[in-house]
This record gives structure tokens, sequence and C-alpha cells, in this order.
């Protein structure tokens, strides 16, 4: 079931007609989220019906769920890091294990595609994602039901990482992804990252609470704008901008949407003019397969890892002119090309050949096939994927937000 051919396309456009309104419209600019979906969604949920809908009675229950969420903060890991700053984000790299050939284990060595669990030992691994995961759905909450408690929580949960200098996190990935043993800071690392416009998709939802003060938006601007000067001129930053794989896709995904939130707009197209320019010509052949993401141990999942981040530049494209859906290199190339090579085993109806170490799961993109099957109108990406979701089809929620 796709949003477009759910079975509530109807209610929302009686309630259009209708012109009722929940909650006040929110006065920021969404970075990744559908506004018009979500605004149906509201426009459903004040109309009293949306529990016979199981996918907006799903969005409406995560977000219950993490209005009761327990705030966590930058300085609840257990110890400080390389930095020996708690305010500093960091965390392990995901594939390093213990060196079989060293007594103590160090350096350690790289095995693709296998995730070494000591990750969630140490670090903001866990912390970091749950904030950004409960303030996105808070910002949902609020934006459907306009219940003032969300917005409570929301700026709650805004201030203690950007705002309140006692717990606020500091505007930087440096040292993110250590590699035991290293003295090296792994660039890479700045991948974590990568989710962070549900943060400030959160914020834009939260922006029509007057809980959101002119100062309170000031602040967290300030933050993002410091974040967005790490990013572009720390060592890290301009390393990983030269990735040519998914790595250097999320870090232009990464200063676009953050370019955005700030109001750069003229930085934003200079982020997806590049992946025209750059990241189509470098990453995908003329067949559409993407040979840098073929050459991994999971390499069904992180071709459509690398699209993800090419279509959420799409999107942000979008909200500044730049059409990358539609661009073709002169020589065939484009992120149409390689939806179309994967969409055969995303469906089944071809078996994927290449290695995939690990089980593949459909539903950590299903946004990339929601957002490829609004920009070319069709319902062919969404289908190809429910039809691998099984139980989990009725209840997608990203159909509605993305």
């Amino acid at each position: 079931m796709s949003f477009r051919n759910s079975n509530f396309v109807i209610l929302f456009s009686v309630l259009i007609l209708s012109g009722f309104i929940s909650a006040k419209a929110p006065q920021g600019r969404f970075v990744l989220v559908n506004g018009e979906k979500l605004k149906k969604a509201r426009e459903l949920y004040a109309a009293g019906d949306y529990k016979k809908n199981p996918v907006l009675k799903k969005l409406v229950k995560d977000s219950e769920k993490s209005l009761k969420t327990d705030l966590v903060t930058i300085l609840d890991k257990k110890d400080a890091g390389p930095s020996g700053n708690k305010h500093d984000y960091y965390s392990l790299a995901n594939y390093y294990w213990p060196n079989p050939n060293t007594p103590d284990g160090l350096p350690y060595i790289k095995k693709d595609g296998e995730v070494n669990p000591e990750i969630y030992e140490s670090g903001d691994k866990d912390v970091f994602p749950k904030m950004l995961k409960t303030t996105f759905n808070i910002g949902v909450g609020f934006y459907i039901t306009g219940n003032k408690e969300y917005a409570e929580q929301g700026i709650k949960w805004l201030k203690t990482w950007f705002v309140d200098t006692a717990t606020m996190m500091n505007p930087n990935f440096e040292y993110s992804q250590i590699i035991r043993g290293s003295k090296k800071k792994n660039y890479s690392g700045i991948i974590d990252a990568c989710e962070i416009p549900k943060v400030l998709d959160a914020i834009a939802m939260l922006s029509g609470s007057e809980l959101m003060t002119d100062e309170m938006d000031k602040n967290l601007k300030k933050w993002f704008e410091s974040y967005l000067d790490w990013l572009m001129n720390s060592e890290n930053g301009k390393r990983e901008s030269k990735s040519e794989n998914n790595h250097g896709t999320w870090y232009d995904q990464g200063v676009a949407a953050v370019a955005y939130y700030v109001g750069k707009d003229d930085l934003v197209k200079k982020y997806c003019e590049n992946v025209k320019t750059k990241r189509i010509p470098e990453q995908i052949e003329t067949d559409g397969s993407q040979p840098k993401e073929l050459a991994r141990t999971r390499s069904l999942h992180y071709s459509c890892y690398n699209l993800e981040a090419m279509a959420k530049l799409a999107r942000i494209g979008d909200r500044v002119k730049v059409d990358i859906w539609d661009y073709t290199t002169p020589d065939g190339r484009s992120i149409k090309k390689a939806l179309d090579y994967i969409l055969p085993f995303i469906s089944g109806e071809n078996q994927w050949e290449n290695k995939q170490i690990t089980d593949f799961k459909v539903k950590t993109f299903f946004d990339l096939f929601v957002m490829a099957s609004d920009a070319y109108h069709t319902d062919v990406y969404t289908n190809a994927a429910l039809k691998n979701l099984g139980n989990d089809s009725s209840t997608m929620s990203e159909s509605i937000l993305y």
C-alpha cells in the first residue's frame, strides 16, 4: 500500500476542501519531509478517523512512545573518549575488530560488513541516534496533533543537545568511528551524522509552537552554523568530501541539509549540482550499477545506501530548483538508471548474485523508494519494496513522511 493508493486519500481530499487544520503551520523549512503529505495526515487526525488507518495510527503511536522517552545527553557515555571532553561526540569504527596477530589485539583490523558489538559499549553510538529519532517523532507528534506537551518535550531535547552549554554536544564529529590502536583520526566516521536532517525537520515541525522563540531559533542556528563550518573546513571534513563512494554522497547530503536549514541556499545549490557533475559520473555506470558499492561485502545494502543519499540530495535539490532526479550524463548515467538496476532484486524478480553477507532489509530503505516513486510519478518503486515487507507493509510511516 503506497501513500497515494491508500484508502484514506479520498478522506484527505474531503478534509483539504474543508480547510480544517489542527495546528499552526510551521515557520521553518522542511529539509526532507514532504510537507503536503504530513499536512494531510494532520487533517485526517483532526477529523478523528486516524485510527482506521494503520499507517497514521503507527505514526501517532511512535510519537506517543517518544514523548515518554527518558532524556539522554552527550554526557551519558561511560568515558570521554580521545578528546577527554564528554561534550565531544565519539564512537568506535563499526567494522574493526581485535587483531589476532598481536598480543593486545591492536591495532584493530577491518572486517568489512561485520559489525563489532563493542561499538555499543563505548561512546555515543546509542544516544545520538536516540536523540535524532526521539526529536523527529516528537516533532511529528506536535505537527499532527498540536498537543503542547509534544512541543514542551521537543524543545527540552533541543535545548539539552544544542543550546544549554552544560549539556550540549560540541558541533563536530572529530572523534567519530575511532579505530582502536590507531593514532589517526578516521575521517570516514563523519557518516555517523548522516541522519542529522531528522533533527532539522523536527525543528521545522516544532517551529509552529510558541515555545520556539526567536532566541531559541537563533541559538539552534548558531550551533548548526558552527557545525557546517567544521564540516566544510576541518581536515576530516575536507578528506571525507573527496570520498568517491557512499561516504562522499552522504557528506554532500549533510552539507546541503544543514546549509538549507541555516538559509545558505547558494551553498545548497552548489552541493546539489555536485551530484550531477561528480557523484553520478563517478559512482554510477551506464548500466546503472555502482561498482564502488558492488565491491562491498554487503553490496545490495550499500547500493541502496548510496542511492538513498542521492535521493535525499535530490529532494533537497527540489527545494532550491536544482533537478537531480531527471539529470542524465551525456553517456547515460543517472539516479533513475541506478534505481532501475536494483529494482528487480528489490521486488524479488531476480536474485542478487553479488556479495551480501547479511540479510538485506528493504525496510531500511523504504524512504528511498517512496521518494523515487513520488519523483517519477509511479508506484513501481514502492510496490517493489512492499513485496518484501510482508506484514510490515501496512505500517510503513515513510509513505506519509516522505
